[in-house]
């Protein structure tokens, strides 16, 4: 009963609607996410991502901490924005455009090295990108804006958190709270929180690798959001707990 809005072409949003509908057959979701949960979680992405690196690319249409920003927005009016910037290798390709002041990106780190691929380097090609802004709805209005920083890692936590909140009916600072699983690699992270069968059920199929939540390095996505409280009217937000680069600030009237 939810809209997921997300960007097309060659961002993460295909993919994370992609996985999606591999989740979407799923009915017993439990009260709280579980070890069977993180299990199918891992799946949708792993099969997702088979998809996106084996069949994506501008002939068929990395990850560096701490050169993504992803700031959600809600007004007073309930306009939302999801929106995400990154240089990559942190001050991307350190050239700055003389006339704007824009520092350039780096992209090229984005495309398939080997020739004859989807995402091979070519000419006026534009490559895979892992930026995944979300806003979701109800009746085609938005109740929530979400985001990430964090490169491949991006969409499966989004796909998680999202899940949280509709699936289970979370509230931000819950799903926020609510330990992850990583599946943007062959190897599955799983967040040393976890309940202690989680990590044993993903490994029936998967290799597991269990991390903790850490400042650096950084194991999972660095997610914020912006949504409307249906209990208040108002509006809530909520960034990454662990993370000291995020945080949520709310304006008073003047701001509306």
């Amino acid at each position: 009963g939810r809209d997921v809005w997300a960007m097309s072409g060659l961002s993460g949003g295909p993919s994370l609607l992609a996985a999606l509908e591999l989740l979407a057959p799923r009915t017993a979701w439990g009260e709280r996410p579980d070890a069977r949960a993180a299990l199918a979680y891992a799946r949708a992405a792993r099969e997702a991502y088979r998809r996106r690196l084996t069949g994506m690319g501008h002939a068929g249409l990395s990850r560096d901490p701490g050169c993504t920003s992803h700031i959600s927005v809600v007004d007073a009016r309930g306009n939302m924005v999801s929106l995400t910037n990154t240089l990559l290798s942190r001050f991307g390709s350190k050239v700055v455009l003389p006339r704007a002041g824009i520092l350039m990106n780096n992209g090229m780190m984005w495309f398939d090295p080997r020739p004859g691929q989807p995402n091979s380097m070519a000419g006026g090609a534009q490559p895979l990108a892992n930026m995944c802004p979300l806003i979701l709805g109800r009746d085609g209005r938005p109740d929530l804006a979400i985001g990430a920083a964090g490169g491949r890692s991006i969409f499966p936590a989004l796909l998680q958190l999202i899940s949280y909140v509709v699936d289970y009916g979370m509230t931000l600072e819950e799903a926020f709270h609510t330990p992850r699983v990583d599946a943007s690699t062959p190897t599955i992270k799983v967040n040393a929180a976890a309940a202690p069968d989680v990590a044993a059920t993903v490994a029936r199929d998967f290799p597991v690798q269990i991390v903790e939540d850490t400042l650096y390095p950084v194991n999972f996505a660095i997610a914020s959001a912006a949504a409307r409280d249906p209990a208040t009217g108002g509006t809530v937000g909520m960034a990454h707990p662990t993370s000291p680069w995020s945080g949520v600030a709310v304006g008073g009237p003047a701001d509306a």
